[in-house]
């Protein structure tokens, strides 16, 4: 019987039940190999932290969906407060929905899941192009060009919407408004839709 391994970096190793008891586990190396990234795109997602952890459907989907990395951006309209200690267990939580997600996807790439942020600190401090994306945005009016092997930070707001001064300070900084399309969507689904809709404009 074999098991696999990996690195959380494209790394995978494979390997063989060598012993098994109650008390020990002995596994023979049989060989390992490097995986390329699936996702055209390295991304960075952006989501805001929901009450009741309702995000965790989204981080499971960045993570199948090799997402490069996760952090817990909050809006003006956030519903969940700034908590130190709180967001440190919440992101050790993502942390472990994303190891399982992959695990049992079969991919090789953990995301990295950085420490959460303010909005305008964000937006501030961003180097990459960056697509918010607005309910009450046209999404016709999409105009960003997409390539191969770039570097992308997508944002989804909480479940009460943006406010406007959001998405004028997003503008100001040459970012893209973009929209899911003419629906309402809940932030949940909406964060989870987002790296499928990044990935097939590339």
């Amino acid at each position: 019987m074999a098991v696999e391994t990996f690195d959380g970096e494209g790394g995978i190793s494979r390997w063989e039940i060598h012993e098994l008891t109650r008390r020990k586990v002995s596994l023979k190396h049989l060989e390992s190999r490097k995986v390329q990234r699936q996702a055209p795109v390295r991304l960075t997602l952006g989501l805001n932290p929901l009450k009741g952890g309702n995000e965790e459907y989204a981080i499971r989907m960045a993570a199948a969906m090799e997402v490069e990395r996760i952090v817990a951006v909050f809006f003006a309209r956030s519903d969940v407060k700034v908590d130190v200690s709180s967001m440190k267990n919440r992101i050790e939580r993502w942390r472990k929905l994303a190891i399982s997600e992959v695990a049992q996807s079969g991919g090789a790439y953990l995301p990295d899941i950085s420490e959460s942020i303010s909005f305008g600190e964000l937006i501030e401090s961003s180097k990459e192009p960056g697509i918010l994306f607005d309910e009450e945005s046209d999404e016709t009016d999409f105009e960003m060009e997409l390539s191969s092997g770039m570097e992308i930070i997508a944002l989804v707001g909480p479940e009460g919407g943006i406010e406007r001064s959001e998405s004028d300070l997003a503008r100001e900084a040459e970012w893209h408004i973009a929209s899911l399309g003419p629906w309402t969507l809940r932030a949940d689904l909406a964060s989870a839709l987002v790296p499928s809709w990044v990935y097939g404009r590339v």
